[in-house]
């Protein structure tokens, strides 16, 4: 018998292994089957196929077992079959706990003896709905971490975990228990809140103070609620209706879709072609690859910025930055050594710069103080010392000579203060500082910040736009290069003639192998990021203003924006937030406020005097004669300004006391009072 038990016990002992293994690697090797079985998987780890691949930039870091698993439980909780059941699950749950404290004395009367098995059989299925609530709460703490925990969600966690106390850890009847399981009701409350949530913010945007600018797509999505609400729409048709506000309010409406099919991977590379790099995140990596093939010959023989060197001699620079351990905080002050000794600033002067630099991630912080102690390498130092501070230089692989080179023409590029008031060093300075005040800014404790839904490329894009934005500004608008003819305005069909001419301005720059800084880059960074450049350039022309706007208020009305997974929400969200650093000289402190204000409106003038010297008819607001200072800008900020950083501030509420409370608002009435 005792050799009949162990061989027993190591056969289920090896039966076992057999089938919890294959599991294993399954579940942690292969990260539930992502990964291919190939060599390459299997030497994932191998430290010189990962040096080499890291430095062809072929290589992505794949996320820990447990970021892997929360990403995929995430996914998961967030599909629309699973929140059905559970809503449907809460309102059987409703009906039964009613049920049974109606019938509670009827069944009582019916034991016999000591055995009732109606009381038995409700009580049983009580436990077993209440442990799948138990298993929601759980498996949605271990998805979401704190962000779950918002007022509703801790008030429906704590109803369902002193259920279960009352259940099984003190199992005796407490008055009143049936009442507080009805409380489970809360979770269609917050089903029904997260539906709307969105679209109540759109509400409570255009109820506050200023003109309603609100596009036609609000008033459609209320005419869908409208809709859904009414009860002669069958369940069907609401779930369409459903659909469709999901479908305006993720601005998909125009979005083409591929049908597979044996020759997927020819009409995927064609729809890359002609839709630009708008979807390249969204497409299989095969059909990518069939795209840039298809593509490949339009492209040899022609000058690109981006990557010059040999793949094996990127490989060997990979392996030796790999062997070269420097510590990131030497190498930071390194840089910013190296960066002061190209200024060619004094000690006294330096000493001055890092002073006021101390308070740059403030709302307070002036720029135009700091203009004033580096009149001619204020774009250097500002753009340099954002790039040290969030690490692109070394996350990004940038040249750092070539990347000052760069910065120095652009500070070049702008005119004195005398010719440009306003859209100079000082203005592309001051809207460096608005994204790294964005950036740093820590949201709301259970919220999330701007940061949280960026990659690192994405925000070297944002801090990029800025710098460029103003490239060689004539001081001048687009309407006024228009109408002139202006050679801009011909060669670039009266489009953001501007914005397009800075993007080929700049892009040319980087044509120069002194201004490469790129150049160690690999070929789908220096894609991605010009892409999102252009992007987010050319759509901060003014004629574009209220439709960015639109197109944001939209996304605020989805459940799920901004979703980092899609390109086309960090894009909207990288766009707004430029046109906010553009426009947020007007929530400054007043006394910045009034100085930028003095330069902004300076800067119409001297428009309108060219306009009148040159025979045409003066633009709106830019003639010195008939044109009240304070009334503009305060028309300004009710009509361009206010509706856009409201609806900013609705996304990101951490932010609202600096920008509103203590900035615009009281801008206002300033205003106000001058012009009265």
């Amino acid at each position: 018998n005792i050799w009949m038990t162990f061989i027993m016990t190591m056969l289920i002992d090896q039966l076992k292994s057999l089938a919890v293994q294959p599991m294993v690697w399954f579940v942690v090797v292969r990260r539930c089957g992502t990964l291919p079985v190939t060599t390459k998987a299997m030497l994932e780890f191998h430290e010189e196929w990962l040096l080499e691949q890291e430095a062809n930039g072929n290589y992505e870091e794949t996320p820990s077992l447990m970021a892997f698993l929360r990403a995929k439980t995430r996914a998961q909780c967030d599909r629309r079959e699973v929140n059905l059941f559970l809503i449907g699950l809460v309102c059987f749950y409703a009906v039964f706990v009613i049920f049974q404290i109606a019938t509670q004395e009827i069944f009582t009367s019916l034991q016999n003896d000591g055995v009732n098995w109606p009381t038995d059989l409700m009580d049983e299925i009580d436990a077993v709905i209440l442990a799948v609530f138990l298993a929601e709460v759980a498996v949605k703490s271990f998805a979401f971490g704190l962000v779950f925990f918002d007022t509703w969600n801790t008030l429906d966690a704590v109803i369902v975990l002193v259920s279960a106390a009352f259940m099984w850890l003190v199992p005796i009847q407490v008055q009143g228990i049936g009442l507080l399981r009805l409380l489970r009701l809360v979770r269609v409350v917050v089903a029904l809140r997260k539906v709307s949530e969105g679209r109540r913010k759109l509400k409570k945007i255009h109820k506050s103070s200023g003109p309603d600018v609100s596009s036609h797509v609000d008033r459609v999505l209320e005419t869908l609620e409208m809709l859904q609400a009414h009860k002669a729409v069958p369940q069907y048709l609401k779930d369409d209706l459903e659909w469709v506000a999901e479908m305006i309010t993720s601005n998909k409406l125009y979005t083409v879709s591929v049908d597979q099919d044996e020759n997927g991977d020819e009409l995927n590379a064609w729809f890359a072609n002609s839709d630009g790099m708008n979807n390249k995140k969204d497409m299989p990596m095969n059909s990518r690859d069939s795209a840039l093939n298809v593509m490949a010959g339009m492209t040899q023989g022609t000058m690109e910025f981006g990557s010059t060197r040999d793949p094996k001699e990127k490989s060997q620079v990979g392996k030796q930055r790999k062997a070269e351990v420097v510590d990131p905080e030497v190498e930071k002050a390194q840089w910013i050594n190296n960066l002061y000794m190209l200024t060619g600033l004094s000690q006294a002067e330096l000493d001055q710069i890092d002073v006021a630099l101390k308070t740059w991630e403030e709302w307070q912080f002036d720029i135009l103080v700091t203009m004033e102690l580096m009149p001619d390498a204020l774009t250097q130092v500002m753009f340099i010392r954002l790039a040290i501070d969030y690490e692109f230089i070394r996350e990004l692989g940038l040249d750092f000579d070539r990347l000052y080179s760069y910065c120095a023409r652009v500070q070049e590029s702008f005119r004195t203060p005398q010719q440009v008031k306003f859209n100079g060093a000082g203005h592309t300075a001051s809207m460096m500082q608005t994204i790294h005040y964005l950036l740093r800014k820590p949201p709301a404790e259970g919220s999330k910040g701007l940061p949280d839904y960026l990659e690192i490329l994405d925000q070297f894009t944002m801090f990029f736009s800025c710098m460029v934005i103003n490239f060689c500004h004539p001081g001048v608008t687009n309407h006024f290069l228009c109408k002139s003819r202006h050679p801009r305005a011909i060669r670039y069909n009266d489009i953001a003639v501007m914005q397009h001419y800075n993007l080929a301005a700049c892009f040319d720059l980087l044509r120069d192998k002194d201004m490469n800084f790129m150049q160690n880059c690999d070929k789908d960074t220096c894609e991605s990021f010009r892409m999102m450049l252009v992007r987010v350039v050319v759509r901060s022309d003014i004629k574009s203003h209220y439709e960015e706007l639109s197109i944001f208020q939209t996304k605020i009305a989805a459940n799920d924006f901004p979703d980092v997974e899609q390109l086309e929400d960090r894009l909207v969200l990288m766009g707004v937030s430029v046109r906010l650093a553009d426009i947020a000289w007007t929530c400054r402190p007043q006394q910045s406020f009034m100085r930028w204000g003095e330069k902004f409106i300076e800067q119409f003038f001297s428009q309108g005097d060219l306009e009148k010297q040159i025979g045409i008819t003066v633009s709106p607001f830019c003639d010195r004669d008939i044109v009240s200072p304070a009334k503009c800008q305060i028309s300004f900020l009710l009509v361009v300004v206010h509706p856009f950083v409201s609806a900013y501030c609705a996304l990101f509420e951490h932010v609202k006391k600096d920008l509103i409370d203590e900035g615009f608002d009281i801008n206002r009435a300033q205003l106000a009072t001058i012009a009265r």
